[in-house]
């Protein structure tokens, strides 16, 4: 199931980064749907799996992925306005 995960993550990362998405955006999204869906037809995936967060180092890690992810929904925020800005004609 983490191999599935980090497999979807990564293929979503190398799409976008190589441009794809940004002008097929609907079947790339129907494509990675589908390939997280077929994930969960494996028996394992319905296994309910608990990580605690007792550790200052797990809290922490936690926190910095947490602001990394708000970070890069910024970041895709102020392009979409910096882009709405160009074609007002500033």
């Amino acid at each position: 199931m983490e191999w599935g995960l980090l497999g979807g993550v990564a293929g979503m990362l190398v799409d976008n980064l190589l441009n794809v998405s940004v002008h097929f955006a609907v079947p790339a999204f129907i494509f990675w749907w589908w390939v997280g869906s077929v994930f969960v037809l494996e028996p394992a995936s319905l296994e309910l799996k608990r990580y605690p967060l007792q550790s200052l180092g797990r809290r922490f890690a936690l926190a910095l992925v947490a602001l990394t992810l708000i970070g890069f929904m910024a970041r895709g925020a102020m392009l979409w306005a910096e882009e709405v800005y160009f074609f007002k004609g500033f």
